[in-house]
Protein backbone atom coordinates (compact mmCIF):
# COMPACT_ATOMS: atom_id res chain seq x y z
CA UNK A 1 0.00 0.00 0.00
CA UNK A 2 2.77 2.48 0.74
CA UNK A 3 4.35 2.01 -2.32
CA UNK A 4 1.61 3.79 -4.23
CA UNK A 5 1.85 6.70 -2.48
CA UNK A 6 5.76 7.00 -2.32
CA UNK A 7 7.52 10.51 -3.54
CA UNK A 8 10.88 11.39 -4.15
CA UNK A 9 12.92 14.14 -1.99
CA UNK A 10 11.65 16.53 -4.82
CA UNK A 11 7.91 16.03 -3.83
CA UNK A 12 7.10 13.86 -7.38
CA UNK A 13 6.45 10.14 -7.60
CA UNK A 14 8.60 8.25 -7.35
CA UNK A 15 9.12 4.62 -9.45
CA UNK A 16 9.40 1.71 -6.27
CA UNK A 17 11.73 -1.64 -7.22
CA UNK A 18 11.42 -4.79 -4.61
CA UNK A 19 13.99 -7.14 -4.98
CA UNK A 20 13.43 -10.83 -4.99
CA UNK A 21 15.63 -12.75 -2.36
CA UNK A 22 18.14 -14.91 -4.26
CA UNK A 23 18.30 -18.03 -3.47
CA UNK A 24 21.17 -19.51 -0.94
CA UNK A 25 23.81 -21.76 -1.61
CA UNK A 26 24.07 -23.38 1.16
CA UNK A 27 26.80 -26.17 3.24
CA UNK A 28 27.24 -29.61 3.77
CA UNK A 29 25.24 -32.27 3.34
CA UNK A 30 21.23 -32.54 2.83
CA UNK A 31 21.06 -31.14 -0.86
CA UNK A 32 22.36 -27.61 0.73
CA UNK A 33 24.70 -27.54 -2.33
CA UNK A 34 28.50 -26.45 -1.61
CA UNK A 35 30.18 -23.98 -0.37
CA UNK A 36 32.48 -25.12 2.38
CA UNK A 37 31.75 -25.53 6.20
CA UNK A 38 33.12 -22.90 8.50
CA UNK A 39 32.69 -24.72 11.04
CA UNK A 40 29.25 -23.10 12.12
CA UNK A 41 25.22 -24.80 11.67
CA UNK A 42 24.79 -26.53 8.56
CA UNK A 43 22.93 -24.40 5.70
CA UNK A 44 20.46 -26.32 4.04
CA UNK A 45 19.65 -25.04 0.64
CA UNK A 46 16.85 -28.02 -0.01
CA UNK A 47 14.83 -26.58 3.20
CA UNK A 48 15.30 -22.88 2.51
CA UNK A 49 15.05 -22.32 -1.02
CA UNK A 50 11.78 -23.45 -1.47
CA UNK A 51 10.99 -20.54 1.24
CA UNK A 52 12.81 -17.60 -0.67
CA UNK A 53 11.18 -18.97 -4.09
CA UNK A 54 7.72 -18.86 -2.59
CA UNK A 55 8.93 -15.04 -1.23
CA UNK A 56 9.90 -14.14 -4.60
CA UNK A 57 6.60 -15.28 -6.70
CA UNK A 58 4.89 -12.89 -3.58
CA UNK A 59 7.00 -10.09 -4.46
CA UNK A 60 5.77 -10.83 -8.11
CA UNK A 61 2.36 -10.53 -6.60
CA UNK A 62 2.90 -6.72 -5.78
CA UNK A 63 1.01 -3.76 -6.84
CA UNK A 64 2.36 -0.58 -7.40
CA UNK A 65 6.29 -1.08 -7.64
CA UNK A 66 8.08 -2.85 -9.83
CA UNK A 67 9.45 -6.39 -8.93
CA UNK A 68 13.31 -6.62 -9.54
CA UNK A 69 14.24 -10.94 -10.65
CA UNK A 70 17.39 -10.69 -9.64
CA UNK A 71 19.06 -13.94 -10.30
CA UNK A 72 22.76 -15.40 -9.09
CA UNK A 73 24.07 -18.58 -10.00
CA UNK A 74 24.00 -21.26 -7.04
CA UNK A 75 27.85 -21.41 -7.73
CA UNK A 76 30.46 -21.37 -4.68
CA UNK A 77 32.62 -18.72 -6.06
CA UNK A 78 29.77 -16.11 -5.78
CA UNK A 79 28.92 -17.02 -2.01
CA UNK A 80 31.20 -16.74 1.59
CA UNK A 81 31.92 -20.61 3.12
CA UNK A 82 28.72 -19.83 5.00
CA UNK A 83 26.62 -20.24 1.90
CA UNK A 84 24.34 -17.46 2.57
CA UNK A 85 26.32 -14.21 2.54
CA UNK A 86 27.52 -12.97 -1.29
CA UNK A 87 31.45 -13.01 -1.93
CA UNK A 88 32.88 -9.15 -1.94
CA UNK A 89 35.00 -10.43 -4.66
CA UNK A 90 32.60 -12.15 -7.18
CA UNK A 91 28.87 -12.44 -5.33
CA UNK A 92 28.34 -8.35 -5.00
CA UNK A 93 30.02 -7.64 -8.12
CA UNK A 94 27.13 -9.72 -10.15
CA UNK A 95 24.71 -8.38 -8.30
CA UNK A 96 24.95 -4.68 -8.54
CA UNK A 97 25.87 -5.32 -12.26
CA UNK A 98 21.60 -6.69 -12.31
CA UNK A 99 20.70 -3.74 -10.18
CA UNK A 100 22.26 -1.73 -12.50
CA UNK A 101 20.72 -2.90 -15.47
CA UNK A 102 17.34 -3.86 -14.00
CA UNK A 103 16.77 -0.65 -11.99
CA UNK A 104 17.43 2.39 -14.29
CA UNK A 105 17.29 5.16 -10.99
CA UNK A 106 19.82 2.75 -10.09
CA UNK A 107 22.33 2.78 -13.07
CA UNK A 108 21.78 6.49 -13.51
CA UNK A 109 23.59 7.30 -9.99
CA UNK A 110 25.89 4.66 -10.29
CA UNK A 111 29.69 6.26 -10.49
CA UNK A 112 32.02 3.80 -12.70
CA UNK A 113 34.46 1.63 -10.32
CA UNK A 114 38.11 2.32 -10.57
CA UNK A 115 39.96 -1.34 -11.63
CA UNK A 116 40.56 -3.79 -9.04
CA UNK A 117 43.33 -5.99 -8.65
CA UNK A 118 42.27 -8.03 -5.42
CA UNK A 119 39.20 -8.46 -3.59
CA UNK A 120 36.50 -6.18 -5.13
CA UNK A 121 34.41 -5.42 -2.76
CA UNK A 122 30.84 -3.45 -3.19
CA UNK A 123 30.80 -2.21 -6.55
CA UNK A 124 34.09 -3.56 -8.18
CA UNK A 125 33.03 -5.02 -11.28
CA UNK A 126 29.58 -2.81 -11.65
CA UNK A 127 29.85 0.83 -10.33
CA UNK A 128 29.35 2.06 -6.71
CA UNK A 129 26.27 3.61 -5.37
Amino acid sequence: RAATAAASVTGEAAAVYVCHVPLVLGTGGGGGGGGGGGGGAELDAAEINPQVEELNERIDKLTGCEAVPLRLRRDAELYEADGLHLSPRRGYPELLAQLARLCPPLAATAVPAKPSTGGGGLGAAAGRW
